[in-house]
């Protein structure tokens, strides 16, 4: 009886955390497309003057991973690959690792709408 009562526990606790995660993803991913809408929708000069303000103290002149990251979301706005691969290299991986969570997150919305509205 109370090795039954404890496997219940430790699967009601990996159920809490798998629910946490779900909460915490879906706040990230309303971030995430709420960021990607304004992105597409502003132009350039509004992304460049809200962005250029941020710095970064550079220890012995190293680039970070950051730098040249918003030229580059920019460019691939615009569609222009080769200019944002010279920006920063991580840009384009980075915009389909968004671009892809993006997708996932709307398929996976319009699921549960379609099966609150099929349950009633």
């Amino acid at each position: 009886m109370k090795v039954k009562q404890t496997t219940t526990l430790k699967i009601q606790y990996i159920n809490d955390i798998i629910l946490s995660l779900k909460i915490v993803w879906f706040i990230i991913n309303i971030v995430f497309v709420l960021s990607s809408i304004f992105f597409l929708l502003s132009n350039e000069n509004e992304i460049s003057n809200m962005f250029s303000k941020l710095s970064v103290d550079h220890k012995n002149n190293e680039k970070c991973i950051l730098c040249g990251m918003t030229r580059a979301l920019i460019c691939i706005k615009n569609l222009d690959i080769k200019s944002a691969q010279i920006y920063n290299i991580y840009s384009l991986p980075l915009s389909f690792l968004i671009l892809f969570n993006n997708i996932l997150f709307f398929i996976l919305i319009t699921r549960r709408i379609k099966m609150l509205f099929d349950s009633s």
